[in-house]
């Protein structure tokens, strides 16, 4: 991993090896960017670690992976809205000692899902921070969050992962090349795409292409298919939210075969050839399913809003 970090993460490993190296750090950090996970793992290692980075070998790193070391303090704004009892968690978590004699951290990732008043306390404990605490925030989104905590934190803008070496590492693993290809284009890293390839996510790529091929060769049969196939089986937020984003790839698609790129769904090339497509009538269906998966977010019924969706496709 650190040598991962070293090649995908160059700002940041610098930075942390710098300041290791001259012994100075920052008592707050906020890691920006789509792919935030390794590098949240990497930071705390390297804060807590012997060595000037992580070192991945030793008893601290080793528990630091296994979620074993007792001074650290995670919550997700993605599993849950990070709440002012959270924070209050925290102050009163940290107001004893330390039981590992090292720093003392908490993470908040995805700080951008928490509430006004989380913000508001968070922000009091970075303008009077103790002396053994270091705070690790992430984020995908950097304008949604108070810049007075913006501005107390060592802020690195994380690049994305590289999407061929995403897929290439992802065959690695013996997953099918079709599969890894769509895995590289929807995963930020190799190891979202990792988490991400299961029953579902190989039932969503045939389904989402299915539904892709109905709307040219069987338009009438597109919601009933849909229904039958898709919402009867999965029909969660999170995965109709999966099978927007795979189709988009397939609309996407489209587009690449008309200027003659390379396409994700390659195999199906020979298909999406006979097919009529308008490219202004695909960048509207685009945009469409966009503002469908935006509406998730919402307590819209979903199967209306399946509907409403199609009807206009």
């Amino acid at each position: 991993m650190m040598d991962n970090i070293k090649e995908t993460q160059p700002i940041l490993y610098n930075l942390v090896y710098n300041a290791n190296k001259e012994n100075r750090r920052n008592h707050a950090f906020l890691l920006s960017g789509t792919n935030t996970k390794e590098a949240v793992q990497f930071l705390i290692k390297s804060i807590l670690c012997d060595q000037l980075v992580a070192c991945n070998e030793c008893n601290t790193c080793k528990r630091v992976d296994e979620k074993k070391y007792n001074d650290i303090i995670y919550y997700d704004g993605d599993k849950e809205s990070i709440k002012k009892r959270h924070i209050d968690a925290i102050r009163s978590s940290f107001i004893a000692t330390s039981l590992e004699g090292k720093s003392k951290i908490y993470v908040l990732e995805n700080i951008d899902k928490s509430s006004k008043e989380a913000m508001n306390s968070l922000l009091k404990m970075l303008e009077e921070p103790e002396g053994d605490t270091v705070a690790i925030f992430s984020t995908k989104n950097k304008a949604r969050i108070l810049p007075t905590i913006v501005s107390r934190c060592q802020v690195i803008d994380l690049k994305p992962d590289n999407k061929q070496i995403i897929k290439s590492k992802l065959v690695i693993e013996n997953i099918e090349l079709a599969y890894a290809n769509l895995l590289a284009e929807i995963a930020p890293s190799y190891k979202d795409g990792l988490e991400l390839y299961d029953e579902r996510f190989c039932y969503m790529y045939h389904e989402a292409f299915a539904t892709l091929q109905d709307m040219y060769t069987n338009p009438d049969n597109v919601l009933i298919n849909i229904h039958t196939n898709l919402l009867m089986k999965y029909k969660k937020k999170d995965d109709v939210a999966l099978f927007f984003d795979i189709f988009v790839v397939g609309l996407k698609d489209l587009l690449r075969f008309i200027y003659g790129q390379e396409l994700v769904f390659e195999k199906e090339k020979a298909k999406i050839q006979t097919w009529n497509i308008d490219e202004n009538q695909v960048i509207d269906r685009i945009q469409a399913v966009l503002m469908a998966k935006q509406k998730l977010g919402s307590n819209m019924n979903i199967g209306l809003l399946i509907d409403s969706l199609f009807y206009k496709l």
